[in-house]
């Protein structure tokens, strides 16, 4: 069975998902977008080219309280809203897979499980890349693991169902049957390609190659890449405490193997003090390590880091000159 939706009736199945579910959808900022918990689902922007954060922000959230303590009182925060993230590209859905690979695995976060498994996924088939993008040559154009998928088809979006969650939301008047198949098929035509083929073997034959001094000396530290990168999952643990040394919070928030303290420990050794170290440790995270342990690089080619380098550290650039393209 294939369905379709008006376009002119997201704003009133949005206006029914906001009863039972936080709906969490992109919007404007000025000239850029934004993933936002929806309260105004006029607001919603399905066309966008890409938001400056992922859809990470709600699952791994920073900061995050993890405790409250009081004397020797410690409660756990609940949050059992349910969340439908409400237009995510197929690049971010493909992130959120890859971060299920390392929340799930041994250590299991459960503070992100419990967010992953209350939540619905709506994904939306970007018609076109942004100059950014390079999706293409990651194969994360085609999204995996969504409940729904809206694909633009004109005056209506073709509707894709993933899962039985995905069969439940479209089970209500605002979704037509249709007898076929109207989907189109669209390439990204990603002006920026980035060639992964083997490239864990060569960076196994590159950890000393002069580039990464290079690249240390252009690098700010400043760990915007990271921030913006909807795969990158480092985080640091902060105790909070009041003046009367007798209740706080435990929070979590963001980290980033590219500044300056990450590697530092008591008494005072740095391990990745240069920026190069730090550089390197990024790109051998990415492509290498993440490869070894789950078979998948640990980038989407959403473009975020490239957009959002201060210096205009482009990691397209740098995997084609450590390839020796």
């Amino acid at each position: 069975m294939f369905r379709k939706i008006k376009k002119e009736n997201i704003v009133k199945i949005v206006e029914k998902l906001m009863k039972d579910y936080d709906v969490v959808a992109p919007v404007r900022n000025e000239k850029r977008f934004v993933f936002e918990k929806i309260k105004n689902p006029e607001k919603i922007v399905l066309d966008y080219d890409s938001t400056i954060l992922p859809p990470k922000k709600f699952l791994l959230p920073s900061p995050e309280i993890m405790i409250r303590f009081d004397n020797d009182k410690i409660t756990i925060p609940e949050n059992n809203k349910k969340t439908i993230f409400f237009g995510i590209h197929p690049c971010d859905m493909n992130a959120i897979n890859l971060l299920d690979k390392v929340e799930y695995d041994e250590y299991k976060d459960d503070y992100y499980i419990k967010k992953r498994e209350n939540s619905v996924f709506v994904c939306v088939d970007c018609t076109k890349a942004n100059e950014y993008c390079f999706c293409e040559s990651m194969g994360s154009d085609k999204p995996e693991g969504y409940d729904v998928l809206l694909t633009d088809i004109g005056d209506y979006y073709f509707v894709e169902t993933g899962s039985r969650k995905g069969e439940e939301l479209v089970e209500n008047g605002f979704f037509e049957n249709v007898d076929k198949n109207e989907k189109i098929e669209r390439k990204k035509n990603c002006k920026r390609k980035m060639n992964i083929e083997n490239f864990d073997k060569i960076l196994k034959q590159k950890f000393d190659d002069k580039i990464w001094e290079q690249l240390g000396d252009k690098c700010l530290g400043c760990g915007s890449c990271s921030f913006v990168c909807p795969t990158c999952y480092c985080y640091s643990v902060k105790d909070i405490v009041d003046l009367s040394l007798k209740k706080g919070e435990r929070r979590r928030v963001w980290d980033s193997c590219l500044l300056v303290d990450f590697a530092k420990v008591a008494g005072g050794h740095n391990f990745r003090e240069k920026r190069s170290a730090r550089v390197k440790q990024r790109m051998y995270h990415k492509e290498l390590y993440f490869f070894e342990k789950y078979n998948y690089s640990a980038c989407v080619g959403c473009g975020r880091c490239i957009r959002e380098c201060p210096v205009g550290i482009d990691v397209t650039d740098v995997i084609s000159k450590i390839r020796g393209d």
